[in-house]
């Protein structure tokens, strides 16, 4: 009973860690009234101050793909540096906001 068990608990997290990391984390670290006029569509708020405590409730995949921005790309910047010192291996400086709405558009 305890291998079957030990099995399951494997199972699930295996079929976890697999969707997690099929993923896209697009992360906005800029601040709450920046995020709050106008953000990317699924993008997660975190101000890039507080990137390192916030992003193990987000994943702890260190092989997620994350993405961050901010206004210009300056901030993301900084959380990108953040994120790799913790051993996050796939993070992307995205730029800023506005250029991503742009690139969006013109995608369409």
């Amino acid at each position: 009973m305890k291998t079957f068990l030990i099995l399951i608990s494997l199972f699930f997290s295996t079929f976890l860690f697999a969707e997690e990391s099929n993923k896209i984390f697009w992360i906005d670290v800029r601040t709450t009234e920046e995020f709050d006029s106008g953000h990317l569509k699924n993008a997660i708020h975190i101000p890039y101050q507080k990137i390192t405590n916030k992003i193990g409730s987000i994943t702890k995949d260190k092989n997620a793909d994350i993405r961050v921005y901010c206004k210009v790309g300056g901030r993301a910047g900084i959380a990108k540096k953040a994120l790799e010192k913790l051993g996050y291996k796939y993070v992307t400086n995205s730029g800023g906001y506005k250029d991503l709405l742009k690139k969006q558009k013109q995608a369409k």
